[in-house]
């Protein structure tokens, strides 16, 4: 069975970015399999990260509160933002990376899963939620800023860039790429 890994690409010669689906099967190396790739199109690998198949976001007790008490339903750019968000969290998590916190500017709380980040963050006009990879216990060391309320596909409006991706944040924040998901 083939994995899904999300490639990304720049040309040498234009320096344009060109994202991919690529399939790795049993017994290859998904690096040197990228790196063919790109040689292929004259290019380089600028960030490689596991692709899980998309899933549809978790139903939140907030949308149901809203309806139950004030007849609201989640509107078209919600269901975007609830979509796109729920798949960065399930393709971090396929990448190793953990939500370990939510600051929603007046307190932070402890989170594990997507169901709870959600449900915390679609109460908010915006948020920060910090992760940590797997392979290390240290403090979280990176973050995303969501900001609700435009265009849905934009809703992880910053992240942190380190200068070494030791851990491949980076290259799987690069990697996803929301307007699959809208």
């Amino acid at each position: 069975m083939a994995d899904k890994f999300a490639l990304v690409m720049r040309s040498k010669a234009t320096h344009g970015t060109d994202r991919q689906t690529i399939e790795v099967g049993e017994g290859q190396d998904a690096k040197q399999e990228a790196q063919r790739i790109a040689d292929g199109y004259g290019a380089e690998v600028v960030a490689l990260a596991r692709k899980p198949d998309a899933i549809a976001a978790p139903e939140l007790e907030h949308d149901k509160m809203m309806l139950d008490k004030y007849k609201q339903k989640v509107i078209p750019r919600g269901r975007i933002e609830r979509r796109v968000m729920a798949n960065l969290l399930h393709f971090l998590d396929a990448n190793g990376f953990k939500p370990v916190l939510l600051d929603d500017t007046e307190e932070d709380t402890k989170v594990s899963t997507m169901q709870e980040v959600m449900e915390l963050a679609f109460n908010l006009d915006e948020c920060r939620v910090y992760f940590h990879h797997t392979s290390t216990e240290a403090k979280p060391r990176h973050c995303i800023y969501f900001v609700f309320g435009n265009d849905g596909w934009d809703i992880a409006a910053d992240w942190d860039c380190p200068d070494h991706d030791a851990d491949g944040w980076k290259a799987a924040m690069e990697a996803f790429n929301p307007e699959e998901y809208v």
